[in-house]
């Protein structure tokens, strides 16, 4: 015996409203457009206008990535802190009790317990984000 409440359930014609939205990943390129179309048309005026100050503000949409850059973002990190000096020894009693803590809770330490100096970043001013959206010629 089926348990499901029959309110709950979609009427035919919701599903296939829907269906569109779940199978993003089995449409052909050509109903994908349609369909982002369908979607742009039916937004309200408001959201037009929210969009196109977002659009204003934040600059055009940012290229796709090259292979290259696919494969500096995917490299192994083990190249990066070679270079680095331990922070802390690896017989250190403290370092020992705590990674013994981390791994009974199930957690897996850090192999080499170093750290960049870092500066944090700075927000760019206002005058600084205009005179970058003209430079990109918007």
């Amino acid at each position: 015996m089926n348990d499901t409440d029959p309110d709950l359930l979609l009427s035919p014609a919701e599903e296939r409203e829907l269906l569109p939205s779940r199978l993003m990943g089995l449409m052909s390129l050509e109903e994908r457009e349609v369909h982002a179309r369908e979607i742009l048309a039916r937004r309200t005026p408001r959201e037009k206008i929210v969009d196109g100050l977002r659009r204003a503000w934040y600059g055009p949409d940012p290229e796709p990535l090259t292979d290259e850059e696919m494969r500096m973002i995917m490299r192994p990190r083990d190249d990066e802190d070679d270079g680095l000096p331990e922070r802390v020894p690896p017989d250190d009693p403290e370092r020992l009790a705590w990674e013994a803590e981390l791994r009974a809770i199930g957690v897996r330490p850090a192999r080499k317990w170093n750290f960049p100096v870092r500066e944090p970043f700075r927000r760019p001013s206002l005058w600084e984000r205009i005179k970058y959206r003209v430079s990109r010629g918007w």
